[in-house]
């Protein structure tokens, strides 16, 4: 678990250094007001790593959503405001967003749902290809 946790902090430093360099057009920010998404909750580190989702990972996902760790929700394409993932050949067709708090991790609010899936509401936000959902409530019954 240490080994993806450096794995992850160095993958977050390499894609927020190369995402320093992109042209000023790929870096404009989208936004969107209050939206509804459904997905599985995901421990970042894990899912980044090595594609670890669902009840099988679902014990792992909450000791590293407990530590500490990036939680996300993985959605279907569909989900992401105005398609601001631009589905490409060979894309998958979930898309991994990170979640959080009013300006906190969300994790205390999501550790017990790792593996499942759950729909939140917030305000989503992307820029160069990296998606957050932020100010997140849980929607009870979907």
């Amino acid at each position: 678990m240490r080994r993806s946790i450096a794995f992850a902090a160095v993958a977050v430093g390499v894609a927020l250094a190369s995402s320093a360099g992109l042209l000023a057009d790929e870096q404009k920010e989208k936004k969107g007001g209050p939206v509804k998404m459904t997905g599985e909750v995901v421990d970042l580190m894990c899912y980044l790593d090595h594609g670890a989702k669902g009840a099988d990972h679902a014990d792992c996902a909450e000791k590293c959503i407990r530590m500490g760790g990036p939680v996300g929700l993985l959605v279907d394409r569909s989900e992401i405001p105005g398609d601001a993932a631009g589905k490409k050949k060979g894309d998958s067709e979930h898309v991994a967003v990170l979640v959080i708090g009013k300006h906190k991790p969300a994790n205390d609010m999501l550790v017990e749902h790792a593996a499942q899936t759950i729909t939140l509401k917030g305000s989503f936000v992307s820029r160069s290809d990296m998606h957050m959902l932020q100010k997140v409530r849980l929607v009870e019954g979907g």
